[in-house]
């Protein structure tokens, strides 16, 4: 049974996410989200604990749960000091967004294909997560 009120709460979503992108708050929430998963791995690369990073940043627990919700608004320098602390290199790229777009895109064919049975032997299972763009 379809509710009528279906059509318009779809399009007041829509509205929604079409202003999120054309904003760029999409983008942006979208990029903390990719920065706090890289803290995660290299937290738990290093086996390192909220306190430890505390510690190592000289900050407070609670300013490290924050980054850790993705609630600050990083610089480059908290990013810098966040990469020292976890005995990494911050790495920032700009990708013209429709070479992201081909890379997703495939990636999710190859997913999709690897469901189905085929195999790739020239490709590690990594490359098929990995978000940065792969050079040509």
């Amino acid at each position: 049974m379809n509710n009528p009120n279906d059509s318009g709460q779809s399009n007041v979503f829509a509205k929604m996410v079409q202003d999120l992108v054309e904003s760029g708050e999409r983008d942006i929430e979208w990029a903390k989200i990719q920065i706090v998963d890289q803290i995660n791995m290299g937290m738990r690369r290093q086996n390192i604990t909220k306190a430890e990073l505390s510690r190592r940043l000289h900050k407070s627990r609670a300013y490290i749960t924050q980054i850790l919700q993705g609630n600050v608004n990083f610089t480059i320098e908290s990013l810098v000091r966040i990469a020292i602390a976890l005995g990494c290199q911050l790495e920032l790229r700009m990708n013209p967004k429709y070479v992201c777009e081909q890379w997703n895109q495939t990636r999710r064919n190859m997913k999709e294909a690897k469901v189905l049975g085929c195999s790739f032997p020239n490709l590690e299972a990594k490359d098929l997560t990995n978000d940065r763009v792969l050079a040509a």
